[in-house]
Order: C-alpha cells, then sequence, then structure tokens
C-alpha cells in the first residue's frame, strides 16, 4: 500500500519539485496549503514543509504548552489543529476534531447547524453561538468575551495567527464569579438571617421616599423586636438563639410579599419595608408576622413574641425621622406589656 504524503507549499518551488520524484518512488502525493495541512481529517504518512513554517508551527506549538488554561489552535473551518495537555486533560479533545463537536459535544449549536448535526450533516460554517472567531480572523484582532456554559463561567479568547488559523483558549472563572456574587450577598445581606442588612436599608428606604414623593404614593414600615430574646440567649445559648433568629427570619418571609423589604438592624431588632401600604394594611401584616413567630416559639418549644411598632409615611419625612418614630412605637408597646402591636395615637 502506497504512503501517503502531505506536500505544504508556501509558493516553495524548490518544494514542489520533489513532487514528481516522490510519486516516482511509490508514494501518493497531496499538495496542499499551510492552512489546510491538518484540517482534512486525514492522517498522512508525512507532511513536508518549508522551514520557516516548520520553525513557526513549532514556536506556535511552545507558545501554546506555555498557556495555563486549556488552549487550542484552530483552523478556519474549525478543525483542531493543535492543543496543550490542558485541553486534553481537561476537555478530552484530540486534534483533527471539530471544535465545536470535541470541546462543547455539539451542545452549544444553534438552530439549522443543530438540526442538521442530529441528521449526522455538518453544514458549512457551522459554529457555537458564542464563537467569535470569524470575526476574530476578519479583522485581526483578538477578541475576548464571557461566556456562562452548563453553570459555569468562562473568559473565553479567539487570538488570530494568521488569515486561516486562530488560537482559541479559555479559563474557568466560575470560582471567582461566586466569590464576587458572595461579596455582593454580604455587602447587603445580613450573614446570619439572610435578611437586607442596616446599609442597604436606609439606601432602600432612601429611594422608596424619593418615589412616594414622585408619584405621591405611601408606603409603611414596621419595626419589631423579639420578647425576651436576651432570656433565650441566657437560657440555651447563643447557638441555639442563632438559630431562633434564622426561623424567625424565615418565617417573616413566608408571611410579607415578594416586593417588600425585611432587614435585620441588629440583634434581635428587624425592619419591614411596605411599598404603596397603608397604615392598616401594614397593621394586618404585623399580625400576620406575630402570628407566625409565635408558630416558630412551638415549633422550637419555648414561648416566642414580638413588640410591634407599625408607621405610614408622611410626607417631608427623612429616613432617620421615620425610623426613629417606628422606634419609638415599637418601644411603647413593650412598655405596655409586650407581644403588642402599636400604630400610634388612637391604636
Amino acid at each position: 500500500m502506497a504512503r501517503k504524503i502531505f506536500l505544504v507549499h508556501q509558493n516553495d518551488h524548490d518544494l514542489l519539485r520533489l513532487h514528481p520524484l516522490l510519486e516516482a518512488n511509490g508514494y501518493t502525493v497531496e499538495v496542499v496549503h499551510e492552512d489546510a495541512a491538518f484540517s482534512q481529517g486525514e492522517h498522512p504518512d508525512f507532511v513536508l514543509l518549508p522551514w520557516s513554517l516548520y520553525e513557526r508551527g513549532r514556536l506556535n506549538l511552545l507558545f501554546l504548552e506555555g498557556i495555563p488554561a486549556p488552549a487550542w489552535i484552530i483552523s478556519r473551518d474549525r478543525r483542531i489543529l493543535a492543543q496543550n495537555k490542558a485541553a486534553e486533560r481537561d476537555w478530552q479533545t484530540k486534534v483533527g476534531e471539530y471544535c465545536f463537536l470535541a470541546i462543547h459535544k455539539g451542545a452549544a449549536l444553534r438552530g439549522e447547524y443543530r438540526k442538521a448535526l442530529k441528521r449526522g450533516v455538518i453544514l458549512p460554517g457551522t459554529r457555537c453561538y458564542f464563537c467569535r472567531a470569524d470575526e476574530a480572523l476578519r479583522e485581526g484582532r483578538v477578541i475576548r468575551c464571557e461566556i456562562r456554559w452548563r453553570k459555569r463561567f468562562f473568559d473565553v479568547f479567539w487570538v488570530p495567527l494568521g488569515e486561516d488559523l486562530y488560537l482559541h483558549y479559555l479559563h474557568d472563572i466560575t470560582p471567582y464569579r461566586e466569590m464576587e456574587r458572595t461579596l455582593r450577598f454580604l455587602a447587603f445581606h445580613d450573614p446570619l438571617t439572610g435578611a437586607y442588612n442596616r446599609r442597604f436599608f436606609f439606601e432602600i428606604l432612601s429611594r422608596e421616599i424619593a418615589r412616594a414623593n414622585r408619584r405621591k404614593e405611601t408606603f409603611s414600615l414596621l419595626f419589631f423586636d423579639l420578647d425576651h430574646f436576651k432570656v433565650v440567649n441566657d437560657r440555651f445559648g447563643h447557638a441555639t438563639g442563632d438559630r431562633v433568629l434564622q426561623e424567625v427570619a424565615r418565617a417573616v418571609q413566608s408571611a410579607i410579599r415578594k416586593m417588600d423589604f425585611l432587614v435585620r438592624l441588629g440583634g434581635d431588632e428587624f425592619v419591614v419595608l411596605l411599598p404603596t401600604t397603608s397604615k392598616d394594611e401594614a397593621r394586618q401584616v404585623a399580625e400576620r408576622i406575630q402570628k407566625a413567630i409565635r408558630t416558630v416559639g412551638e415549633r422550637l418549644a419555648f414561648p416566642l413574641s414580638a413588640s410591634f411598632g407599625v408607621v405610614e409615611y408622611a410626607q417631608g419625612e427623612t429616613p432617620d425621622t421615620l425610623l426613629s418614630r417606628v422606634d419609638a412605637l415599637a418601644y411603647r408597646a413593650k412598655g405596655l406589656g409586650r407581644g403588642r402591636i402599636e400604630n400610634g395615637e388612637g391604636a
């Protein structure tokens, strides 16, 4: 059986003179352009190419292995021509495969490309929906973007290496995105209960006041703290106290709307901001919350209640004056025997 040779040319007439000599010695010779040499899906016995191309290819491979992230050199028709060890290890890809099949298993194809693949047909121009390789080759510049793929985040690069070759590599940045999400959460939430924190409360309260003034609408504020909570900590320990706060926060969340804001100001003090809610409606919400808190106490086998203050926003109030007013009502509820809801004069 005749052995096959790819004779790679780059306007190299000396190398082309070898064609008849090789055929005379029993080789099957196919003359190909440099960019198509390894994208045929075939495996010749030998590849002959000019020294300049060999040196460039050698440098590309060295560069490829120097990238710690999975990286591939890919042809314009989406064939993998070379890859580094990280690509082979992490993605189990193989040289000669289509990148959209080897890397993403065909799952990132859309429309006609996916339908054709299901029939066993690969259409010209088939590519992943987020692929920007053609743009990088056309404009001769590096293109970078972030994609989300199967619940993970990747920083992706397409680097042109010529007219028909490009370097493609990606970093898994999921741990960094998860860290950012955690930091964003902690910036505005109480880490123990998951309720919003004091910092966020004053920000959202200022926005709600501006909205109410602009639209001539109203909103209400509930302030409550747990009755005899110090006894829970002293008798059962702070771990149990923390659990009570967590259970109470969950119970309150289930008793309010998604558009409402539960805030832990500190210790056992909580605020609920109720947009587009009158004082009478807010009192009904407080009654639901009180019932939910008592249910938590029954489940944990000790009595639990809260003292509430309820106020409706009055035009011209500031965040500080509004909070001061509702805090005073909650303090009044405690003074009148605890487990009460106070909403001002005539309550």
